[in-house]
Order: C-alpha cells, then sequence, then structure tokens
C-alpha cells in the first residue's frame, strides 16, 4: 500500500490521484473537477483574491467563480 501510495500523481487542474481506504481494502481512482469546481474548491491565494475582487465590484460569488473559471 505505501508503495502504492507514493504512485500517486497530479497533473496541474487537470486531475489529482486519489486513494480510499475501507474495511475491505483500498483503490485508486483520478479525481477530475470541471473549470467552475476547480476554481470554486482552489486553494491558491491568487485564485482567492481574483474571487474576492469580483465580489468587491459586485459579483455574485458563483458569478465571480464562472468569470474566474473563463466562463464570462
Amino acid at each position: 500500500m505505501e508503495r502504492d501510495m507514493k504512485s500517486l500523481k497530479r497533473s496541474g487542474s487537470q486531475y489529482s490521484e486519489v486513494m480510499i481506504l475501507g474495511p475491505g481494502g483500498y483503490a485508486i481512482g483520478r479525481l477530475m473537477l470541471d473549470p467552475f469546481s476547480v476554481k470554486l474548491y482552489s486553494s491558491k491565494a491568487e485564485d482567492f483574491e481574483a474571487i474576492r475582487r469580483l465580489q468587491a465590484e459586485g459579483m455574485s460569488l458563483a458569478e465571480a467563480v464562472e468569470h474566474s473559471a473563463g466562463g464570462i
């Protein structure tokens, strides 16, 4: 299992590999998010600040995230 944990990869904002551990064992999968979710759940300071700035200009959270994700 340790070897499998060390093999997990991440490809920018395209995908992240994840390991899920349960009572019957473990599984490895890929977490792939749409652009809106990537921005909404980002922990990057620049993404957070861009969304906050757009909200300060009057956009709702959803509008700011959509704009940051390239949708508007």
